[in-house]
C-alpha cells in the first residue's frame, strides 16, 4: 500500500523524476518522465540516461549526476534538450544506503521553457529600449551637427553683416546698405533652415503619403537649394511600412543626400528604390565616385517576422555606414541589412 501511494504521488507531480544508479542507468522514472522519453516506465528501466535523454555516448561535461557522485553534494544544471522538448532545470540529490554510501541519485527536472521564453522576451525588450535610447542620443547629435553646420553659420554671418552695417552706415552708406541687405537675406535663410530642421524631425509627408512621397519632396527641396542635382528613380508602386522603419529609411536617405550636397565635388547624385517581392533595395551614387548602399528590408506584410538576415559585407564601414547601422539598430527585429559597395568611375559620368 505504501509503495503504491509513493508511486502515485510521484506520478502526479508534473516534474520529470528519475532514479539513477552509479553507472547512469535508470532504475525508476515517474509517468511524466517516461512520457517525455516516449516509453513506458518499465521500458525505461536499465537505459543509460545520457543515451536515452541526450542521445550521447557518454555523460555531458556539465552532468549534475556525475558531479553529485564525485563530491556527494546536490547539483543543479539548466539545459535545453530537443528530445525533452524545452528548457529544464535539473537538480540531482545523492541517494545513499543505510551506511551512507552513495548508490545513485534522484533527478528532478522542472520544465522552465515558458519562464525562459519570458526572460528572453524581456531581454529583447531591454536591448531594444537601450538601442532606442542610443538612437535618440545619436539623433540629437545629428540635429546638433545640422544646426552647427547650417543655421548657426548663417546667423553668425548675419551678425557680422549687421556689425559691418553699424561701422559703415555713416562713412559709406552704400556699402552699409549692401551689408544690411545681405544680413537680412542670411536671417531669412536661417529662418527657412530652422523650419526645415523642425519639419525634418518627423516629416509630415510621412504621415500624409508615406515614405515614397516624403523622399520625392525631399529630393525636390534639395534640387531647389543645392548645386548637386539629385535624381530619384522609384521602381516601387506602393510601399507601406511600420512608422519607425519609414522614419529610419527616410533619415538614411536624407543623411546621404545631405552629405553628398555638402562634401561631394560631383554635380549630381542618384537615388534609386527597387522592390523585389517583400524586399526593398535603396542605392545611392554620385558622379565621380559611386558609393551604393544596398538596403534590404522586410515590407509591411512580414514586418514582425523574426529571423537572422545576411551579415554586412562591408569590411571597414565609413562614418555614414556606422550612422545608418545605428539608426537601424533600434528595431527589435533583424530585418534590415546595409551593404556598401564603392567603385571609382569616369568623372564625366
Amino acid at each position: 500500500m505504501k509503495g503504491r501511494l509513493w508511486e502515485r504521488t510521484f506520478n502526479s507531480v508534473p516534474d520529470l523524476i528519475a532514479i539513477l544508479d552509479c553507472r547512469h542507468r535508470i532504475v525508476w522514472v515517474n509517468q511524466p518522465m517516461a512520457k517525455a522519453l516516449d516509453r513506458t516506465p518499465e521500458q525505461c528501466a536499465g537505459l543509460k540516461c545520457y543515451e536515452s535523454v541526450h542521445g550521447a555516448s557518454a555523460p555531458p561535461w556539465f552532468c549534475p549526476h556525475s558531479l553529485s557522485l564525485a563530491d556527494g553534494k546536490e547539483h543543479t544544471a539548466e539545459l535545453h534538450d530537443d528530445r525533452l522538448g524545452g528548457y529544464f532545470l535539473v537538480t540531482v540529490t545523492p541517494l545513499r544506503d543505510e551506511s551512507g554510501r552513495i548508490i545513485g541519485g534522484v533527478h528532478v527536472a522542472r520544465d522552465i521553457t515558458e519562464q525562459k521564453k519570458a526572460q528572453e522576451a524581456l531581454e529583447r525588450e531591454r536591448v531594444a529600449l537601450r538601442h532606442m535610447l542610443d538612437a535618440g542620443d545619436h539623433e540629437r547629435h545629428l540635429i546638433g551637427c545640422e544646426v552647427h553646420d547650417g543655421l548657426a553659420q548663417q546667423l553668425a554671418s548675419a551678425l557680422m553683416q549687421f556689425e559691418v552695417y553699424n561701422c559703415l552706415k555713416e562713412e559709406s552708406p552704400a556699402r552699409a546698405a549692401k551689408a544690411l541687405a545681405l544680413g537680412v537675406q542670411l536671417v531669412r535663410e536661417g529662418s527657412a533652415e530652422a523650419r526645415r530642421l523642425i519639419v525634418g524631425l518627423r516629416p509630415p509627408q510621412l504621415e500624409e503619403g508615406g515614405v515614397l512621397l516624403a523622399i520625392e519632396r525631399l529630393v525636390k527641396e534639395c534640387n531647389k537649394r543645392n548645386k548637386v542635382k539629385v535624381e530619384f528613380c522609384c521602381n516601387v508602386a506602393q510601399l507601406k511600412l511600420a512608422p519607425m522603419m519609414e522614419t529610419t529609411i527616410f533619415r538614411i536617405i536624407q543623411e546621404c543626400i545631405t552629405n553628398a550636397c555638402r562634401h561631394s565635388k560631383s554635380k549630381k547624385m542618384k537615388v534609386e528604390l527597387t522592390q523585389q517581392d517583400d524586399l526593398l533595395r535603396v542605392e545611392f551614387g554620385t558622379g565621380a565616385w559611386v558609393s551604393r548602399w544596398t538596403m534590404w528590408t522586410k515590407a509591411a506584410s512580414v514586418w514582425r517576422a523574426s529571423g537572422n538576415g545576411p551579415k554586412s559585407s562591408a569590411a571597414t564601414p565609413s562614418s555614414r555606414a556606422v550612422s545608418a547601422r545605428e539608426r537601424t539598430s533600434s528595431w527589435n527585429s533583424p530585418c534590415i541589412v546595409l551593404r556598401e559597395r564603392s567603385a571609382c568611375v569616369r568623372k564625366d559620368l
